[in-house]
């Protein structure tokens, strides 16, 4: 503000702090500032931007200051601008530091606070005991209200339920539950099982039928083997040796296998005549221990 100012106000013995009412012409919008330097130009006055965006005022306005004496704050609700001055550390701290560049507080007041390099903005969305008063030296208790960024996508949730595209989805489906609840009450009274919307069989690629999850074919019976549905030809020995011939391995055969030599069939020395009246027993050949295929 001017020099001339701070002389006008020291004669008239005005107390300290200082807190000025500034309104456009018309008197629709208001906010309360302090005095920083009276250094600025006669008739000119020097003012923050959120200030000047309060009052949706332009450089070369003409506005009305009233100097006002504000009760002590003793409650504000601040509204944030977005959720994420939720997830600060310390909101207290951010406060204390951040109004400590205020004298006054006035309901619908539209500002920034800055900790950590961010930003991070309010609205004064109510004060008590009065719609403005003096925040120096005072006790204040504060509460945040919801959001804006959450209001708006709330507003919007809201809306899109009540759209007409959203009325007709949830009365097509309240009629497809109500058909469901039919179905079943009707199988439910014939003892038949409820029809299902996607219900069937699919086809694998080489051709089977492949039954759903948790669903079993009422004409598949208990089969013992059911591998032989998965190996090609089937399934040829289902006793030992598994059709695995153990001569071919040890090179000798099991009694009672059809490779197994008689022991009725004796051949005579080259010396001995062919009439030769002598005869010789034939020996059986010592059994071999028996072999347990692997």
């Amino acid at each position: 503000m001017p020099p001339a100012f701070l002389e006008r106000l020291q004669e008239l013995g005005v107390p300290s702090p200082m807190i000025f009412e500034i309104s456009d012409l018309e008197g629709l919008r208001r906010t309360h500032v302090g005095v920083l330097e009276f250094v600025a130009p006669e008739e000119t006055c020097y003012m923050p931007y959120w200030v000047m965006r309060q009052l949706q005022a332009e450089e070369g306005d003409v506005l009305r200051l009233v100097l006002r004496q504000l009760p002590k704050a003793t409650f504000a609700r601040l509204r944030p601008a977005s959720v994420a001055l939720h997830r600060v550390y310390n909101p207290k701290e951010l406060l204390e530091c951040g109004l400590r560049n205020y004298v006054a507080l006035t309901v619908g007041d539209s500002f920034a606070v800055e900790s950590g390099g961010h930003k991070y903005g309010l609205e004064v969305v109510e004060l008590r005991p009065a719609d403005a008063g003096s925040i120096i030296d005072t006790d204040l208790e504060v509460e945040f209200a919801t959001p804006k960024d959450a209001e708006v996508a709330a507003s919007r949730a809201t809306s899109r339920q009540g759209s007409p595209v959203a009325s007709r989805a949830a009365s097509r489906q309240s009629d497809e539950d109500d058909e469901t609840s039919a179905c079943d009450a009707g199988a439910g009274a014939t003892g038949q099982k409820a029809k299902k919307v996607f219900g069937g069989a699919g086809r694998r690629i080489d051709g089977a039928v492949v039954m759903p999850r948790g669903e079993e074919s009422d004409s598949e019976e208990f089969d013992e083997l059911p591998w032989k549905k998965r190996i090609p030809g089937g399934v040829k020995w289902t006793s030992p040796p598994f059709g695995i011939d153990i001569a071919r391995i040890t090179g000798e055969a099991p009694i009672g296998h059809p490779t197994a030599a008689s022991g009725g069939g004796a051949s005579s020395s080259s010396g001995a005549p062919s009439g030769a009246s002598g005869s010789r027993s034939a020996t059986a050949p010592a059994e071999a221990p028996p072999r347990v295929p692997v």
